[in-house]
């Protein structure tokens, strides 16, 4: 009786700016395929398909922001986002469907810390607690971050 079911969707849409600054990994791809507007209309078809309770996105462009934050406006999505640190173009973000849950709290977290080989990236993570409406009792907790992804380097 006390089981809050929800939905959880959590996706890696990988920044443009990445994408185009490292096209030799996509190269054997289809270049309309890998165009923005494409790829945001494909990403918004597989989005309203599931409509999550809570979407969590990495390499989520500063700059495309907005433009998710008005595509799910229907949803009434509460929104959080970390941009990563440096001259990075993209962060991670976590919507959650404002009629089911309250924010309670919220951190994000910086991982560069350039002495440590393991974290001399600047990634970040987003951390929220979430209520759920009308029950305060009963709450969760949501993260999402990117690590890294480099073939060039073994460690992940």
């Amino acid at each position: 009786p006390g089981d809050v079911q929800f939905t959880l969707m959590c996706y890696n849409i990988l920044a443009q700016d990445l994408l185009e600054m490292h096209g030799d990994l996509y190269d054997r791809h289809d270049s309309v395929a890998l165009s923005w507007p494409h790829r945001y209309d494909r990403l918004m078809a597989e989005i309203n398909l599931v409509r999550p309770d809570i979407l969590c996105l990495q390499e989520l462009q500063d700059d495309h922001r907005e433009q998710f934050s008005n595509g799910l406006a229907n949803f009434n999505y509460g929104v959080l986002y970390k941009k990563r640190t440096g001259d990075k173009p993209d962060g991670c973000a976590i919507f959650f469907r404002r009629d089911l849950f309250e924010l309670v709290d919220y951190q994000d977290v910086e991982y560069y810390q350039p002495s440590v080989k393991l974290l001399d990236r600047e990634n970040v993570a987003l951390i929220a607690k979430l209520q759920v409406k009308g029950n305060p009792t009963q709450r969760l907790v949501v993260a999402t971050t990117h690590l890294l992804y480099n073939p060039r380097r073994q460690d992940v």
